[in-house]
C-alpha cells in the first residue's frame, strides 16, 4: 500500500527513557512536538517508539501538556512516578536511549549524567549549548540537539531507522569515568562560586 516505503521491521520499540523530574525550566517541549508530528504525518508508527518519564511531572506549560496527554493516549509515552535508586540503574541500562532535558544553565552538568554514562547507554542532550553538550560531544556519548521540533524531527526519523546514534565505547566510558571525579568537584566549585543552589533530584 501506500505506507509500505515507511513499514519498519517488526520489533522491540525504540525506547527514550528519561529519569527524575520534569520542570518548569526543563520540559521536554520540542520532543513531544516532533513526536506528535511524526505520528500525525503517518511517518513513525506508534508501535515503534516509546518515551517514558519517571518521575515527577512539574512541567506547567500548556501546549507541553497537551502534547504530553496526546502521546500517553496513543500509547507511545508514559509519565511513571518516581522509583528508588537501584531500580533506576536497571531502567538505565535497559533503555536503548536515555534523554537529558538540559535547563539554561551553561555551567551545570547534571549529576546523573554519569549515571547514565556508566550504563553505556546513549545520551540525547536536548537544549542549551553548555557543559553537559561539551561534554557528550567530546567523548562521543551521544546527540545534542536544539530544542527545535523540525531538527528533532529528523533525529527522531533517523534513530527510528536505527541511525544516528551509537552505544558509547567502552573506552568513553572509561575515560569519561576518570572524569567523573573531577566533574563533580567542578560542579561543587560552580554552585559556590555562582552562589547557585543545585537542584535536588528527589
Amino acid at each position: 500500500g501506500p505506507h509500505a516505503s515507511i513499514a519498519k521491521p517488526a520489533g522491540p520499540p525504540l525506547t527514550i527513557c528519561h529519569l527524575g523530574t520534569v520542570y518548569a525550566s526543563r520540559r521536554p517541549n520540542g520532543l513531544l512536538r516532533a513526536l506528535c508530528h511524526l505520528l500525525d504525518a503517518g511517518v513513525a508508527d506508534p508501535a515503534r517508539i516509546r518515551l517514558r518519564f519517571i518521575g515527577a511531572w512539574e512541567a506547567n506549560d500548556p501546549s507541553c501538556n497537551l502534547d504530553a496527554t496526546r502521546l500517553e493516549q496513543l500509547g507511545v509515552m508514559t509519565r511513571e512516578p518516581a522509583i528508588p535508586h537501584e531500580a533506576c540503574l536497571l531502567e538505565m541500562r535497559q533503555s536503548d536511549v536515555l534523554l537529558v532535558l538540559q535547563a539554561d544553565t551553561p555551567l551545570q552538568v547534571p549529576g546523573k549524567i554519569y549515571e547514565y554514562v556508566a550504563a553505556s547507554r546513549p545520551l540525547l542532550v536536548i537544549g542549551g549549548e553548555g557543559a553537559t553538550a561539551a561534554l557528550v560531544e567530546r567523548h562521543a556519548l551521544g546527540r545534542c540537539a536544539p530544542d527545535d521540533p523540525d531538527y528533532l524531527q529528523q533525529l527522531l526519523v533517523d534513530l527510528l531507522n536505527g541511525t544516528g546514534l551509537a552505544s558509547p565505547s567502552p573506552s568513553a566510558v572509561r575515560s569519561f569515568d576518570y572524569k567523573n571525579l573531577t566533574g563533580t568537584l567542578a560542579k561543587v566549585l560552580v554552585s559556590v562560586v555562582t552562589g547557585e543552589a543545585q537542584p535536588n533530584s528527589n
